[in-house]
């Protein structure tokens, strides 16, 4: 009992921050003024592990090789304290092949936490996406739709793919003044999710 509430509260904290993480490099990827208030408050939640972790990876003109790390490594830690917490009292301490029975699932475990790290990013979208359809309801005048701007530019690589492929296909969707994008991104999102899903069930149970 106690394991799995200290799982359910490292597996909370792990995902937000392996997120806020991955979200940082995403910002930088994007060209987002390092003096914005959302880039301030995500570098100031993230600065104890992505400084140090810069001075191992530095960054690039658009890759931050220091958030993009942490974020990997934060998700590393949450699979394998998964791992230890499902199997610890079940250890069985043989050797094979040189290495306690234990670590041999090491390599499986490392790719659920890769995988774990891509479902978190994929939420992340959804709820950007869903932000974004929100406010293009909501007039610019008031002080929620002031955040329209900055949810765009977040948005914006995501769904500009999509958008020249759908209208240079229908020109009509244009005329009509309806932008179809986000409904085709949560379609793909729905996909992702599946597959992923399908993914983390199959690493789970070649680990325990």
């Amino acid at each position: 009992m106690v394991m799995d509430l200290l799982w359910i509260v490292v597996k909370i904290a792990g995902s937000l921050l392996s997120t806020v993480c991955a979200f940082r490099a995403y910002l930088k990827f994007i060209n987002l003024h390092p003096y914005s208030p959302l880039f301030q408050v995500v570098k100031n939640c993230t600065d104890w592990i992505v400084q140090p972790l810069a001075k191992i990876f530095p960054d690039s003109n658009k890759y931050d090789w220091g958030s993009i790390s942490g974020a990997i490594l934060i998700s590393f830690f949450v699979a394998i304290f998964f791992y230890f917490t499902k199997t610890l009292q079940n250890i069985d301490a043989r050797v094979i092949n040189g290495f306690p029975e234990f670590i041999q699932p090491f390599g499986f475990v490392l790719i659920l936490g890769i995988v774990w790290l891509l479902d978190w990013c994929l939420h992340l979208t959804v709820i950007l996406i869903i932000v974004h359809v929100v406010l293009s309801w909501i007039s610019p005048a008031t002080k929620i739709g002031a955040m329209r701007p900055i949810v765009e530019r977040l948005v914006s690589p995501l769904l500009l793919p999509l958008q020249k492929i759908i209208f240079r296909g229908s020109p009509k969707f244009s005329e009509l003044n309806f932008d179809p994008s986000p409904i085709a991104l949560f379609v793909i999102l729905q996909i992702l999710f599946l597959v992923n899903d399908r993914v983390i069930v199959e690493l789970i149970s070649s680990i325990l």
